[in-house]
């Protein structure tokens, strides 16, 4: 059974829903649903119809446990969190490449450096939904589950894009510092952060023949953290909308830039694609896991699965509103664990021990929760 629950930022209504289906969201066009992309270059958004929303608390923990220990056997739990040794070594690699990028004549590199920790899941998917609901009341909170993805949970302060009235909205962040620092002004590292996603949204805006408004740079808070952020609005007709969903991620904020490249980097690179050598060697006999889950056994896949991608929402008015999957964790309910993600954007003014300090912050996100 799929399944999802999430609740709007600045909102107290809580939505789910559940479905046989799992499809993609360009076959339901105007329905009423939940989508998601694993990360990857212009994804693919699965789509999981509100066919009922109604579910029942024995249900919703009887489903969610199903689909995790399906889902686990293509994607085994890792043997370990990543260590700080291993991270700090991956940035050099990245700053190493940004180096190469440089002396072919690209400018303003970065690539974005994700990480994983493993932690006990000492609370219910459901309890620890309400709990990210009352800490975090202006993100877009989000739990869904399939078979194929497994269960994830989140609190995303990220808006991808929106579209109500004939306008779209999207929001460029990047840039991360702790929320009681007493500087009201960014460092030059985030400055640049920034500055290379926004012009990335308002480029790929333009040449869907649109023209952006900016409101911004300014503070954007997300719980322990601050982020640097600019709104971003624009006149269009909800069909071009959509489109431009899988145009826009994942961001440079996600990816890097440039971002073709920045990705088939983090693909072949990321230090947790010791997940992927974890599934190849241990998909079940008589499984065939590609098909159950398109990570397994493709090099050309990345081993982050659906942290980075996309998570959103569809109205019976043609609203919909999408989220970059960030602050986010993936369920193991059989073995009461959890893994978290985070990243952050490298550039070749980073400092790698305060890279590792800044993904300890977000992942403070989720884990401040589930001790």
């Amino acid at each position: 059974m799929n399944l999802f629950r999430i609740r709007l930022p600045k909102s107290e209504t809580i939505i789910e829903g559940r479905s046989d289906t799992l499809t993609t969201l360009s076959q339901h066009p105007g329905r009423e649903g939940f989508f998601f992309s694993e990360f990857e270059e212009n994804p693919k958004l699965m789509f999981i119809p509100a066919d009922d929303n109604e579910i029942s608390k024995g249900d919703f923990e009887k489903w969610i446990a199903e689909n995790d220990r399906l889902a686990a056997e293509c994607m085994p739990l890792p043997h370990s969190s990543t260590l700080r040794e291993d991270h700090i070594a991956h940035i050099a690699l990245i700053q190493k490449q940004m180096k190469d990028w440089q002396h072919q004549g690209v400018e303003h590199t970065k690539i974005i450096a994700a990480r994983i920790m493993i932690d006990d899941l000492r609370k219910s998917p459901a309890t620890l939904f309400d709990e990210l609901c009352a800490r975090y009341p202006a993100a877009f909170v989000f739990l869904f589950s399939t078979a194929t993805h497994g269960t994830w949970i989140g609190a995303s302060p990220e808006t991808l894009l929106s579209w109500h009235d004939d306008t779209l909205h999207t929001l460029s962040m990047a840039g991360t510092r702790w929320a009681d620092e007493e500087s009201a002004d960014w460092d030059e590292k985030n400055r640049e952060e920034q500055g290379i996603v926004t012009d990335f949204i308002t480029r790929t805006l333009r040449n869907a023949g649109l023209t952006s408004e900016l409101y911004g740079p300014y503070t954007l808070n997300a719980g322990p953290v601050e982020h640097l952020a600019t709104d971003i609005r624009a006149s269009a007709d909800k069909d071009t909308g959509f489109g431009l969903i899988s145009r826009l991620s994942p961001t440079p904020a996600l990816s890097g830039f440039p971002r073709s490249e920045s990705i088939e980097f983090i693909n072949r690179y990321e230090n947790i694609t010791l997940f992927q050598r974890e599934m190849e060697s241990n998909m079940p006999e008589g499984r065939d896991c590609k098909e159950k889950n398109s990570n397994v056994g493709d090099s050309k896949k990345c081993t982050r699965q659906c942290y980075g991608g996309v998570i959103g929402y569809t109205l019976p008015t043609d609203d919909f509103y999408s989220f970059a999957n960030l602050r986010s964790g993936r369920l193991y309910t059989p073995g009461n664990k959890i893994i978290l993600y985070a990243g952050g954007g490298i550039t070749l003014r980073s400092n790698p021990e305060k890279e590792w300090e800044e993904t300890e912050h977000k992942l403070s996100t989720l884990r401040n929760l589930i001790k």
